[in-house]
């Protein structure tokens, strides 16, 4: 399970393994998006969250998982759909699109559904979303979320992650396959 969390600035999730005997955290993290200058324009809050989905894919293939069923959580219905039903709407989404399609290609991972968590309810995330807005880190988020024990998954010092987080932006023009891997 990823659970995730996108504000304009930064993405948090958490990775969760499903036992018989329950979830267990196997890691979160956050990642900086201020490089793809949302600003405050709300109108790319659905586009965030759904980074957000891909970003935590990214932190399952850094956690060496392949050919796997993954399940989307979060309280972005909008993104959630996008990431289950493998299709986007609009412009702003398809370059995150693309970039979620090849990870999925690529390590035989699939989406095969999702839970919507109302926002009071994916408090968790939420917190590792914000970490620049509220000046604190990873870790003690994680320690005040109840999972101080769980590895923190750090995407923000690699480098091919961050060039996928780029390539997710939705001010490039791509106009063809070749101009993408460019990118």
């Amino acid at each position: 399970v990823i659970e995730t969390d996108g504000s304009l600035r930064q993405i948090g999730f958490l990775i969760f393994l499903i036992t018989e005997d329950g979830e267990i955290c196997l890691g979160g993290g956050a990642a900086d998006i201020t490089m793809l200058g949302f600003g405050k324009d709300s109108s790319y809050q659905n586009t965030a969250e759904f980074i957000g989905a891909v970003v935590g894919l990214m932190a399952l293939v850094k956690l060496g998982v392949s050919s796997a069923g993954v399940s989307l959580r979060g309280d972005s219905t909008t993104a959630l759909g996008w990431g289950n039903d493998e299709k986007v709407s609009g412009v702003a989404a398809l370059n995150a699109a693309i970039v979620m399609s090849s990870l999925c290609f690529q390590h035989g991972l699939e989406i095969n559904e999702n839970e919507f968590l109302p926002g009071v309810m994916n408090c968790k995330t939420d917190g590792l979303s914000r970490i620049i807005e509220k000046g604190t880190s990873v870790e003690a988020v994680m320690a005040a979320i109840g999972f101080g024990n769980s590895p923190i998954i750090d995407v923000s010092d690699d480098t091919a992650v961050a060039r996928l987080i780029e390539a997710c932006d939705p001010r490039l023009g791509v106009g063809s396959e070749e101009e993408f891997t460019r990118v």
